[in-house]
């Protein structure tokens, strides 16, 4: 995903460090950014990796309706519903929601249900640090602990530790 394209994420029925990820473009991945901001989100303290679930959900049919597909979902999973078995009625999507923002109520989007859910993927990412992002930039080993940091975390980490973080050029 890029900073214009809206996905729904959701932790409804997940344990702890897994994520739903509903996206009407049915995208193979997500950006570096995305990863971070869903491990941000999440900030689990006792795990290594963020198992992310790709629900596979209705694509939209143009550029520009991720915005309004993502609403639908996301107001599908407050209702109780799941979106992996709805096929919205694309083209009444943002008159509704006009309407329910008119109105200050959210209610169903327009659509027709699935006959069964579809199959999704699973994709894991690992986190570091005491800020439990995935990886990027420059990072170093703690000798004491084994974690990996990043960089810019280190003066922090060596007043928690107590000892001086070396650099490791595995990583």
């Amino acid at each position: 995903m890029n900073n214009s394209h809206w996905i729904t994420i959701s932790s409804i029925g997940c344990p702890k460090g897994t994520i739903n990820v509903y996206d009407s473009l049915s995208s193979n991945g997500l950006s570096t950014h995305t990863m971070r901001v869903i491990a941000g989100i999440l900030f689990v303290t006792n795990q290594r990796k963020i198992t992310i679930n790709h629900i596979d959900v209705q694509t939209q049919s143009n550029c520009s309706d991720c915005g309004v597909f993502s609403l639908a979902f996301a107001t599908s999973l407050c209702q109780g519903e799941d979106p992996s078995i709805i096929s919205y009625i694309a083209y009444q999507l943002r008159d509704h929601l006009y309407k329910c923002l008119e109105n200050r109520k959210m209610l169903s989007f327009p659509r027709r249900s699935r006959q069964t859910a579809q199959s999704g993927r699973q994709t894991s990412f690992n986190i570091y640090c005491e800020c439990r992002l995935p990886q990027y930039g420059s990072m170093i080993t703690c000798e004491r602990c084994e974690e990996w940091f990043f960089t810019r975390n280190v003066l922090w980490r060596q007043m928690l530790c107590g000892r001086k973080a070396i650099q490791y050029n595995g990583l």
